[in-house]
C-alpha cells in the first residue's frame, strides 16, 4: 500500500527496481531467543494457521526445521509462551473471528477506479498484527472501512485492531504482577475500535470519500517522487524526536526507504530548508504546512482524526 510504504511504490513502479521488503539474516546461529522481528512473524504465522484451524503443532514442527526457534527446555518454554499469546488474542471479547467472508469492491472516485476483493463480516473489518500496539496498524482497515462503506453504504461496520502491548503497556503489566495483581488473558492483548466519522449514512459516506481521495493522493503522487511518509515515524508524536527517530530506525530498514533516504534523522527531516516550494510542486495542494515530512504526517494523522470515531 501506498499509505505504508510509498517509497516500494515509487522503486518498483517509477525506477523499475524491485529491492526486498526487508533484509532476512543469514546467520545461521540460533539465539536464546528470537528477535523482535522474528517473534512477530512466526506469532503471525500462528494466527493465522489458528483461524483456518489448522495443527499449530504442524506450525512448530515446521519451524523448527526452518531453524532460527530455540530448542530443548527453552523452546518449550518459547513455545508454551507464544501460543498462550494466540490464545489471548484469538480469544478477545466482542470479536467475530469466523463470520468473514469476501466482499468484492468496485468503487470510482473522481475518475480514478479502485478494485479490490476485502474479507470482513457485515458489521466488522477485523485486523491482527502480531506485533506492538502501533498508529501503523490502523492503515488498512481504515481504507478497508472507507472502501466497504462506499460499496455497501447502508451498512455499518466498526474495524477492530488486535496487536500486542506496546513497551509503555508491559512495563505497566509488569508493574501489576509483580505487585501481587492477577494477570488476565486480556491484559496480553491490546485493542483498537474506531468507526466512520458521521452519524448518517451520508456523513458517513463523506468520510469514506475523502479517505479513499487522502489515499489516492498519495499513490499518485508517490508513482511520480519519493515521498517522505512513512509506516512508523509518519503515526509518531511529531513534537517528540525520540519518537520519530525510532520510527525511522525502523522504517529505514526497508530496502526502498533506505535507498532513497539513507540514514536520515528526525533533524534532517525537520531542517527548515526542507520546506514547500518550486522543488517540489507534487505537494501542491496536498500537504502545506512545515517541512515535507511534518506535512505529510500531519496530513495522514489529520485525515484520521477527522474521519474516525473511537468506539
Amino acid at each position: 500500500s501506498a499509505m505504508k510504504k510509498p517509497a516500494e511504490l515509487y522503486m518498483r513502479e517509477r525506477m523499475q527496481i524491485s529491492l526486498p521488503s526487508g533484509v532476512r539474516s543469514s546467520d545461521d546461529q540460533v539465539g536464546l531467543w528470537p528477535g523482535t522481528r522474528e517473534y512477530s512473524m512466526i506469532g503471525s504465522d500462528l494466527v493465522k494457521a489458528a483461524r483456518s484451524g489448522a495443527d499449530l503443532r504442524d506450525q512448530r514442527h515446521l519451524r523448527q526445521l526452518m531453524g532460527g526457534v530455540p530448542i530443548g527446555a527453552v523452546g518449550d518454554r518459547f513455545w508454551t509462551k507464544i501460543e498462550s499469546e494466540v490464545a489471548a488474542m484469538l480469544a478477545t471479547l466482542d470479536v467475530d473471528f469466523a463470520g468473514e467472508v469476501s466482499h468484492l469492491i468496485e468503487v470510482e472516485i473522481d475518475g480514478a477506479w479502485v478494485i479490490d476483493t476485502i474479507d470482513a463480516t457485515d458489521t466488522q473489518v477485523l485486523e491482527i498484527a502480531f506485533s506492538g500496539a502501533h498508529g501503523r496498524h490502523r492503515t488498512r482497515p481504515w481504507l478497508r472501512l472507507a472502501l466497504l462503506a462506499l460499496s455497501e453504504p447502508s451498512k455499518i461496520r466498526s474495524a477492530v485492531v488486535l496487536t500486542r502491548l506496546d513497551k509503555k503497556a508491559e512495563e505497566n503489566l509488569k508493574k501489576k504482577v509483580d505487585g501481587g495483581g492477577e494477570l488476565l488473558d486480556a491484559d496480553r492483548v491490546a485493542v483498537e475500535r474506531f468507526v466512520l466519522a458521521g452519524e448518517s449514512e451520508t456523513d458517513r459516506s463523506r468520510s469514506a470519500n475523502t479517505i479513499v481521495q487522502f489515499a489516492l493522493g498519495v499513490h499518485q503522487r508517490a508513482l511520480c517522487s519519493p515521498l517522505p511518509l512513512f509506516e512508523y515515524a509518519s503515526w509518531a508524536d511529531l513534537t517528540k524526536s525520540s519518537h520519530v527517530n525510532t520510527g525511522l530506525n525502523s522504517d529505514l530498514k526497508n530496502p526502498s526507504a533506505a535507498a532513497i533516504f539513507g540514514r536520515r534523522t528526525f533533524a534532517d527531516f525537520t531542517n527548515p530548508a526542507d520546506v514547500f516550494g518550486p522543488l517540489h510542486p507534487i505537494d501542491q495542494d496536498f500537504a502545506t504546512t512545515g517541512t515535507r515530512f511534518q506535512a505529510y504526517a500531519r496530513a495522514l494523522q489529520d485525515c484520521f482524526k477527522e474521519t474516525t470515531m473511537t468506539r
